[in-house]
């Protein structure tokens, strides 16, 4: 009986401790061992926290734009081939405009005033007053002796050809020619009417011409290589006297406007003279001088 007793305690006993053993560790507080344990239990571990919920995702937005002058984080596309005439490229991809350079900052340059320089070519044409004389002998249908002197209305016209060598300067060639048709004729000082004839002065130089600015005025002087002609018909018969070459100056003044930027036309009034010797009759000295009003076109 006592031996069943403790043998049913034993299974009692027993049974309790494979339950206890068995038992999980969480929320079970075990007590502080014994003075006589040889070991120290550590306490057990708290468990992780569970996961943040994610938040679902919001609206996108583009990046703000870089602040002035701060150049992009992106790359640069890639260069533009150059070619003749192109601008510059800026600075860096995505550069401020750079503001404008040079002496007038970004504003036109004022207007160029007109000037001479270059190439220079003047005509003019325009009505004159041509006087003749030949001295020591008349030339005449009769022979008549004396005096002679052939005047009258005429033309006057020329070319100068040049350039410009200082400013408001130009050396230039000329050619020009005056001429009187149906002039009146003196004879050792007898008025004998109109004669069927013209009277013409041929003549070839240079010289130079001067502007006198802003009034665009200018001032020009020629010495000339001169010839003088007589030359029509009368009594059906062609009588040409001719001189041999001579001596003569031009001389102009006059005033011109801009038409264009090269380009100015204007009036001047000139004045012509020559001498030379007849090539028939060495006793003949023929003496010539001419007054025009001329309109000028001068490009320069």
């Amino acid at each position: 009986m006592r031996e069943s007793r403790s043998v049913g305690v034993g299974m009692i006993v027993g049974f309790l401790v494979v339950v206890l053993g068995a038992l999980p560790a969480r929320g079970v507080e075990t007590s502080a061992p014994a003075s006589g344990s040889s070991e120290a239990q550590p306490p057990a571990p708290n468990p992780p926290p569970p996961p943040m919920p994610v938040a679902p995702p919001g609206p996108t937005y583009p990046p703000p734009p870089p602040a002035y002058g701060t150049p992009p984080s992106r790359s640069p596309p890639p260069a533009a081939p150059a070619y003749p005439g192109a601008p510059p490229p800026p600075p860096y991809y995505g550069a401020p405009p750079q503001p404008p350079s040079g002496p007038w900052a970004g504003y036109p340059p004022p207007p160029v005033p007109h000037v001479h320089d270059g190439f220079f070519l003047r005509m003019h044409f325009g009505p004159a007053l041509t006087h003749a004389s030949g001295s020591a002998a008349a030339i005449s249908p009769s022979g008549t002796m004396g005096d002679a002197v052939y005047a009258g209305p005429g033309v006057s016209g020329g070319i100068a050809l040049g350039g410009v060598v200082a400013p408001n300067f130009i050396v230039h060639g000329v050619l020009l020619a005056t001429s009187v048709d149906n002039p009146d004729v003196k004879l050792a000082g007898t008025s004998i009417g109109q004669a069927r004839t013209s009277a013409s002065v041929l003549a070839i130089g240079g010289g130079a011409t001067y502007y006198v600015e802003p009034f665009n005025l200018y001032l020009s002087g020629n010495l000339l290589g001169a010839q003088f002609e007589l030359g029509g018909r009368d009594s059906g018969t062609n009588q040409v006297y001719d001189s041999k070459g001579g001596l003569g100056f031009e001389a102009m003044v006059g005033k011109e406007w801009w038409a264009s930027s090269e380009w100015g036309l204007g009036a001047a009034a000139e004045f012509v003279g020559a001498s030379m010797k007849d090539k028939n009759v060495s006793d003949i000295r023929w003496t010539t001088t001419s007054f025009a009003l001329l309109f000028s076109a001068t490009y320069n």
